[in-house]
């Protein structure tokens, strides 16, 4: 369907995202590219513009209004495409809004509730959004740009206001063959974003087979799942690899890579690309579940994470959100086999789901560090829009009590106005007190600072041998933090942490933005001094007080366990090897990146080697620590990439999708 158009019609599709603080992971606008590159193809005449950052977009529309401006909308740019439509319309009265995207509840309270908010909008495009936005064009193109006649009859895929009266299409038929989306990527149309510091993400499938009821992504894809042809992926890989500049990192929007066994000659194709030009040199992906091909492509990738969700062991709370996991049986095997492959394991849990308890999250988190899982993230439940969670606390089948956080990096004035974007998130459920969940974020802290970012892993892992549990450490540091021989200087980083995880929370949203309209507050976000608190806290530690951090981790250790105290000249020496293993990006660059030399008496070497199987015997020896230049050059890539003034801030940030193992000195052979 190819559509000739009498006037030369302006289109501006936007992905906003804050980009304030000029620091941030952003990726390329791939998803408003997929819009604009299938109505480009239906309709050649057009002219279609794609924006990332709210100021390019300001900036075009007060020199040249579009006809029509397209919304990507998500949980974090929700609150910014309100307030820049509603400018757009108080300047251009005649521009037609459209947004599109997963963030509204998929029911007919949720349309009238997303209306009553957003006066600017005029139609809504539900699900996956190509054909509904080109069908709508076309009508509208059809009726003369005349609104009130484009609204006289309901149009599959749009919801729309009329006049007070919610009117919803039928839903669009999905598309079975993605290649009839054209590639915004070969078009040429994602070009100018290879200028700016934005992440490449690619697509190879689209859509999920399973149900979770905390996800929107199965829900908003009928549960089915569609694949572009794979030369085609191929080619898009390559076209990337050719042209990208200011990153080392590449990112998968599928969500669940390793699904087919296809996916298996993609990995060794990215394999091949980075032998050839060093690009990507660190992907991210979320993985299949029930697929042990992803052992295999896990193996041919190397520098990967290989992150299976389980969100949950307790079969009640499992029952709930209507999840299968993967056989444990299986999982214990993946993990058991990567883990002898020297890579990183790893797993997501969500705390206060339905049905979860103190006791019964306790419980999956010793387990999965009994199983040896190497990197375990773990995060609060959040309230999504579009998710079938949000349905069932809508019918009173979830109980569940909320409050009101500012998204990380989520803030910004533009053009003379603020805007916060918020997180919903659940702080106390039928199960679950919100002191419970409140006990759980300094151990969720701990977890990715000592264990999954790997600064202090060898020091668990010895533990562990010896018979204590990492979670029971953790605790350990936790509840001992007020111990008289605890260093001033971490009881205030503890302290510290647990005001702000308690404070961070607002019962409105009305009164989160009121609080951070404040100039001092909006000063203090300005400075980079809020973000999610484990990435905060993890470098505000290494930049500001590492040693005595160093000092509590070794004297809680051998208080705590007579093993470990009869050990304390290993434990000590794992310290002493770990500190100076970790780059001090507080020094000169230069500096920062030269050698250490250690004299050791343990053969702490040989026993990770083994996969932390052997003991450790007397051993003595020299060991050099070094950077070698390729991790130098990725380094500066990545520096430059999130620069920003407060070094917490680029260092969180950079953290977030790099290789963790680059903050770490090299073991010279």
């Amino acid at each position: 369907m190819v559509i000739k158009i009498a006037e030369k019609i302006k289109i501006y599709l936007c992905d906003f995202v804050y980009n304030f603080l000029k620091a941030g992971t952003h990726m390329f606008p791939l998803n408003v590219g997929y819009i604009g590159a299938f109505a480009k193809k239906n309709f050649p005449d057009i002219e279609i513009k794609l924006f990332k950052y709210p100021d390019d977009f300001i900036r075009k529309c007060k020199e040249d209004p579009p006809h029509i401006a397209g919304f990507g909308n998500y949980t974090w740019n929700t609150y910014l495409n309100r307030g820049i439509s509603d400018w757009v319309k108080s300047i251009s009265p005649k521009t037609i809004v459209i947004f599109g995207g997963p963030n509204i509840n998929y029911s007919q309270k949720g349309y009238k509730q997303f209306f009553d908010s957003y006066h600017s909008t005029d139609f809504y495009v539900l699900y996956q959004g190509e054909t509904p936005f080109v069908n709508l064009l076309k009508k509208i193109f059809d009726k003369n740009m005349d609104l009130a006649v484009v609204k006289e009859e309901p149009l599959d895929g749009v919801v729309f206001n009329r006049g007070g009266e919610i009117i919803c299409g039928k839903i669009s038929k999905r598309i079975k063959n993605l290649d009839e989306i054209p590639s915004p990527y070969l078009s040429g149309m994602l070009d100018e974003f290879f200028e700016q510091r934005l992440i490449p993400i690619v697509e190879t499938n689209r859509g999920c087979p399973y149900t979770c009821t905390f996800c929107a992504q199965g829900f908003s894809s009928y549960n089915q799942i569609e694949f572009f042809n794979i030369e085609r992926v191929k080619q898009e890989l390559d076209y990337i690899a050719g042209k990208i500049k200011n990153t080392n990192i590449l990112i998968f929007a599928d969500s669940n890579f390793g699904i087919l066994p296809r996916d298996i000659e993609i990995a060794h194709h990215l394999t091949h690309l980075t032998n050839e030009t060093g690009y990507p040199r660190k992907v991210s992906m979320n993985w299949a579940k029930n697929q042990p091909k992803i052992l295999e492509i896990a193996k041919i990738l190397k520098n990967i994470n290989l992150v299976i969700s389980l969100q949950s062991l307790d079969e009640t709370v499992l029952e709930k959100i209507k999840r299968k996991n993967i056989d444990i049986s299986i999982f214990k095997n993946i993990v058991e086999t990567f883990n002898k492959e020297g890579g990183m394991s790893g797993t997501e849990i969500i705390l206060a789901l339905p049905g979860e308890t103190k006791e019964s999250h306790i419980e999956t988190l010793r387990a999965l560090f009994n199983w040896n899982v190497s990197y375990l993230l773990c995060y609060n439940l959040l309230m999504l829009d579009g998710s079938e969670l949000s349905l069932q606390r809508e019918r009173g089948e979830f109980q569940c009590y909320t409050k009101f956080r500012l998204s990380d990096n989520c803030f910004g004035e533009f053009d003379g106005r603020k805007y916060f974007e918020i997180e919903e998130g659940i702080r106390r459920t039928n199960t679950m007190s919100e002191e419970d969940i409140l006990y759980f974020r300094p151990i969720h802290w701990l977890i990715q600072f000592l264990w999954n970012y790997r600064f202090y892993y060898d020091l668990l892992k010895y533990i562990q041998s010896l018979g204590v549990n990492p979670i029971d450490y953790i605790i350990k540091l936790i509840d001992d933090i007020d111990n008289s021989e605890t260093p001033e200087s971490v009881k205030d980083i503890f302290r510290s942490f647990k005001k702000e995880a308690r404070d961070e929370w607002f019962d409105s949203p009305e009164q989160l933005r009121e609080y951070y309209s404040h100039p001092e507050n909006f000063d203090y976000l300005q400075k980079g001094n809020h973000g999610k608190l484990n990435g905060k806290y993890v470098f505000r530690v290494l930049l500001e007080i590492r040693k005595d951090f160093e000092k509590y981790l070794y004297d809680t250790a051998i208080r705590y366990s007579k093993d470990c105290e009869s050990k304390k000249e290993i434990v000590l020496e794992i310290l002493n090897i770990l500190s100076a293993s970790i780059i001090d990006f507080n020094e000169e660059w230069n500096a920062a990146m030269r050698d250490k030399h250690l004299t050791t008496k343990y053969g702490l070497l040989s026993w990770r080697k083994s996969g932390y199987n052997q003991d450790i015997v007397y051993e003595e020896g020299k060991m050099v620590l070094y950077v070698p230049e390729e991790q130098i050059k990725a380094l500066e890539i990545l520096f430059k990439q999130y620069e920003h003034v407060n070094k917490n801030v680029t260092l969180r940030k950079a953290s977030e999708y790099m290789d963790i193992k680059d903050f770490f000195r090299k073991v010279r052979d």
